[in-house]
């Protein structure tokens, strides 16, 4: 980092640190002290592209899916018995909310309670899995309905539903 920038960091650290600066028009320049710099709008903008390169969103957490009052020992049977998640442990401030967090490897998936509850038919998460073929398997030896659709190029994809009537993806990234 050259020297002006880092001179340029350090006073837009002590002016938030200290709140020495009064509002002025983006790029208009301000003195502070012996040290020319310009509005915090420049600062804040050349500290993302410095200390946070590229976009805003770093990686999907997690998602949230709907479901019914009550239900969560079905939520736990499909989603660990027959998808192979593990139950995670939800704070203690939101355990009374009802429904129920799992988590298979980077995957994690929120089930809460929406009443009144209605299924998502078409908004669905879409988990990729090794083997299509294998899981088809699975799913059928497990009694749950699958139902194929077009294949797009590179994905062989199937949908299934969970307990609560929720649209589920599984799809099979193929090698081009």
């Amino acid at each position: 980092m050259s020297r002006l920038k880092l001179d340029h960091l350090q006073t837009f650290l002590a002016v938030v640190r200290f709140g020495s600066v009064s509002k002025a028009a983006d790029n208009d320049p301000i003195v502070i002290g012996n040290t020319l710099t310009y509005a915090m709008a420049y600062h804040v903008s050349w500290i993302d592209l410095v200390l946070r390169p590229g976009k805003m969103i770093e990686e999907l957490h997690h998602i949230q899916i709907a479901m019914p009052k009550g239900r969560e020992s079905d939520a736990r049977n499909f989603y660990c018995g027959v998808l192979g998640f593990s139950e995670i442990k939800k704070p203690n401030v939101l355990r009374d909310r009802g429904g129920v967090w799992f988590q298979c490897q980077n995957v994690r998936i929120h089930l809460g309670v929406e009443e009144p509850f209605v299924p998502a038919l078409k908004v669905h998460p879409g988990f990729r899995v090794g083997s299509l073929e294998n899981t088809v398997a699975h799913l059928n030896a497990a009694g749950i309905d699958v139902r194929t659709d077009i294949d797009l190029p590179d994905i062989k994809r199937i949908y299934i539903s969970d307990p609560f009537g929720n649209r589920i993806e599984l799809l099979e990234v193929i090698a081009s």
